[in-house]
């Protein structure tokens, strides 16, 4: 019997840490049923194309995505949006190309490339170069069902115009969505209001199996901890003021993921701090990193709740987050800590808790509670599956 074919176009997969990334490995290692590709950008270094099971298959399509790979240290910021734009282009039609020689069943969308043009554009103050990120946002040629994971929401307001257009243009293509917080499921229900699309709250899961109750590291004072990838929207930028800022008795360890630049630009900016940085971890490994936190510090600047969140949390660890939408199951008080983004702000909830070692196992405690409830992984597995059938079987009429 011939499995169903599913493209996941992720614009970045590497073997590192990243909801998409882990969300893309779990679905292809649990899916049985299913037969994938995955297409992404092409790496500096990295196989372009590489066999990962009986079923599955990535493919990464050049040009190199600069951003993602290590480049000449004097090349300057401007340049690099000019360079990774034009690839952006060149790259997308390639990718089309790929996919319409793979004739998948459907292609699963994660995220897109195109905002650098929309860069450049706000740098000049003109709208120049719309037009070619709408090229890279298009799907609609490829003729297969498309279905959109929103992993996040543009906050109007709070960025330039021209990326709530793009973001508009994309939506319009699908039929099929789903939505891994429950302010973008809310959102994405109202802007496709009487329309025929249909929409799935999808929440980002755990493998409770492996992030599991961890007994406390025993020492003085407080460890922060992070893991992620050194990104602005990541909240780097706050996590590196807290570091600057932080006194003697709070130490951070964080599990840093990306290129070698991404890294060394981390390093950089966090350098002279009490912080302890480790590279690339392995997502198998991480339980024994969080086994060493008192808390995650998790400053993401986007809404809604995020992985490594979750995984903290199912292993009985408090999470702070900023104050942004709905952020459950982080409850303020509760589960974690829920602060504006300054630094400040953070030390006198972290002042609060210096000799209160039970008070966060007790958060934990709940916080794991919720997980296990409400975050499972096996659940999530099966509701991807059906979404899976349902769109072919509507489609197929």
């Amino acid at each position: 019997m011939k499995l169903p074919h599913i493209v996941q176009f992720s614009p970045r997969f590497l073997p590192l840490l990243g909801g998409p990334e882990i969300d893309i490995s779990t679905i292809i290692s649990r899916l049985d049923e299913f037969r994938f590709s995955v297409v992404s950008n092409a790496l500096q270094s990295v196989a372009r194309y590489e066999e990962i099971g009986p079923r599955s298959a990535i493919w990464r399509v050049g040009p190199v995505d600069p951003f993602l790979s290590s480049q000449s240290k004097d090349e300057s910021w401007k340049w690099k949006v000019l360079r990774a734009s034009i690839s952006d282009l060149t790259r997308h039609k390639a990718k089309l190309r790929l996919i319409n020689r793979l004739k998948p069943d459907l292609v699963h969308v994660r995220d897109i490339d195109g905002w650098h043009f929309l860069k450049i554009d706000n740098m000049l103050g003109l709208r120049l170069f719309y037009s070619l990120a709408k090229r890279i946002a298009s799907f609609q040629d490829l003729g297969v069902p498309l279905l959109l994971t929103k992993h996040y929401l543009h906050p109007p307001g709070a960025v330039p115009r021209n990326y709530i257009d793009l973001e508009d243009f994309l939506l319009r293509q699908f039929s099929f969505m789903q939505c891994v917080d429950r302010h973008i499921f809310s959102e994405m229900n109202a802007r496709l209001e009487g329309t025929d699309a249909r929409v799935w709250f999808t929440p980002v899961y755990v493998d409770t199996s492996r992030f599991t109750l961890l007994p406390w590291d025993p020492h003085d004072g407080i460890v922060i901890g992070y893991i992620g990838r050194h990104d602005v929207d990541k909240g780097t930028g706050l996590l590196a003021r807290l570091v600057a800022e932080a006194p003697p008795w709070i130490r951070f360890i964080v599990a840093i993921s990306g290129t070698s630049r991404e890294i060394v630009e981390f390093r950089n900016l966090v350098r002279g701090g009490r912080i302890e940085v480790h590279e690339n971890v392995p997502h198998n490994e991480l339980p024994k990193i969080i086994q060493r936190f008192d808390l995650l510090l998790n400053p993401v600047a986007t809404e809604g709740i995020s992985r490594v969140a979750l995984e903290a949390m199912a292993c009985g660890r408090p999470v702070i987050m900023t104050k942004l939408g709905n952020r459950h199951p982080v409850i303020d008080g509760e589960t974690g800590f829920l602060c504006t983004p300054q630094p400040e702000v953070l030390l006198e909830v972290l002042t609060t808790l210096k000799n209160s070692r039970q008070q966060l196992a007790e958060f934990g405690v709940r916080a794991r509670q919720i997980v296990m409830k409400e975050y499972n992984a096996d659940q999530a597995m099966k509701k991807q599956a059906e979404i899976y059938e349902s769109v072919l079987r509507t489609v197929a009429g």
